[in-house]
């Protein structure tokens, strides 16, 4: 179920769309196109952000993999409804975009395990959490970076958990001016959905209609060598094809990464679907069955494209050297032996561990 919200009379109202058009709480039919759209979640008691929530993000920001979640917040005055303008405003300089999966809660959720996280899930939605880089790190507080006014457009609908399903297999993209700039999938995310609901309950009680933001992806402008901050007439999209927003299709996502796999590095023979979900062969050497390989990068620029790889194809990459374990990328060179474990996903999104019975999805 795809639910909307949109402006009449000064009030926001609540709509659900229907294959004939939008059904209000009155029951009468309107025409989508005919409704002023506002934010799909109107006036949050809370909107919880989670930052540097994905392994190929945390490494072009050039911070540390988290080892607990890092929490922020932004607030109501950020909320702007679907297709809105923003004003970049007088204060800051350094405008960037961040696409992010949004989670809704369903009902009051306390000391919640992740088993039953998603049990208090109403649903989700696309958001864009603008922020100003240069106000964002002027003190160690992120908050006068995030929370500018309108600094959060959302996507049109809030679509329930029960169409959306598993929410670590989505894909999530932005794309500014026309040209895609971020093109990932929350598989990535180092707390999943479940593990962040389970983190924040065990701290405040989550209410329905919080509004959780799970962080964003690679690929923006700060992670960027050239960057071209945000400017005025600046249009920026984006969305998730099962949570809306930005519509277009990305069904060809896996091959095409193949395909550039296999540019690099022509030896390369991924014989079926099931490989090319289960194992990333990089100039690697492999060392297990399906679906689990061992992966040698040699350059920086090697292992930023296995994560942009890893990420398309869905799959975990833990770092191993000695008899340690680490997540994410090394990106130094003072590690030799070290190597990249690819993991495939399990069925329901969970990632499969070393020494699980996990079979591959």
């Amino acid at each position: 179920m795809k639910l909307l919200n949109f402006w009449e009379n000064g009030l926001l109202c609540r709509g659900t769309l229907t294959p004939e058009g939008v059904v209000d709480e009155s029951g009468a039919l309107r025409k989508e196109e005919d409704l002023l759209i506002g934010p799909c979640v109107g006036t949050p008691s809370k909107i919880i952000c989670i930052g540097l929530n994905y392994r190929q993000h945390a490494f072009e920001s050039g911070m540390a993999i988290p080892a607990v979640p890092v929490v922020f917040t932004k607030y109501n005055n950020t909320l702007v409804g679907y297709g809105g303008d923003v004003s970049l405003g007088k204060v800051g300089s350094q405008f960037d975009y961040e696409v992010e999966l949004g989670v809704v809660i369903g009902r009051k959720c306390k000391d919640v395990a992740a088993s039953e996280a998603l049990d208090y899930v109403l649903g989700y939605c696309v958001a864009n959490d603008l922020s100003c880089r240069d106000l964002q790190f002027r003190t160690s507080q992120w908050l006068m970076g995030k929370s500018l006014d309108h600094f959060l457009p959302l996507g049109k609908y809030l679509v329930t958990a029960d169409e959306v399903g598993d929410p670590q297999r989505l894909q999530l993209r932005c794309k500014l001016n026309g040209e895609v700039r971020q093109d990932s999938n929350t598989s990535d995310m180092i707390f999943s959905v479940a593990e962040i609901i389970e983190d924040l309950s065990k701290h405040m009680t989550l209410e329905p209609g919080d509004l959780i933001l799970t962080g964003t992806p690679q690929g923006v402008i700060m992670g960027l060598a050239e960057k071209n901050w945000l400017r005025p007439g600046d249009v920026v999209e984006a969305g998730d094809r099962k949570v809306g927003g930005d519509q277009e299709q990305n069904d060809s996502m896996s091959d095409s990464l193949v395909a550039e796999l296999e540019q690099h590095f022509p030896a390369t023979r991924l014989k079926s679907k099931a490989d090319r979900q289960a194992c990333i062969f990089f100039r690697c050497k492999l060392l297990y069955p399906v679906p689990r390989a061992i992966v040698f990068p040699e350059t920086v620029d090697e292992i930023k494209l296995l994560f942009r790889l890893a990420a398309g194809f869905g799959t975990s990459l833990t770092f191993r050297t000695g008899g340690t374990e680490s997540f994410g990328p090394v990106g130094d060179g003072r590690h030799p032996g070290g190597c990249f474990e690819a993991l495939a996903p399990c069925a329901g999104g969970r990632r499969r561990r070393p020494g699980s019975g996990c079979s591959p999805a």
